[in-house]
């Protein structure tokens, strides 16, 4: 299992995510982070915006908590 609070992993699947390499877990994984992550390292910043961006209405398709 991916440690996705492990720094140095985030920052190989952001390399990846920006290469369009990344598998539909991996980004998935990315997404949870980032929007519930109240806390993001300044260098993570930019793409923990631009990933919310992205998923602003993830949650309205979203069958969790259903």
């Amino acid at each position: 299992m991916i440690d996705i609070r492990n720094k140095e992993i985030r920052k190989s699947l952001i390399a990846k995510y920006l290469d369009a390499e990344t598998s539909f877990a991996e980004e998935r994984m990315l997404v949870d982070y980032y929007l519930d992550s109240k806390y993001v390292d300044e260098d993570e910043q930019a793409f923990a915006k631009m990933i919310r961006m992205e998923n602003i209405h993830a949650n309205l398709l979203s069958d969790d908590g259903v």
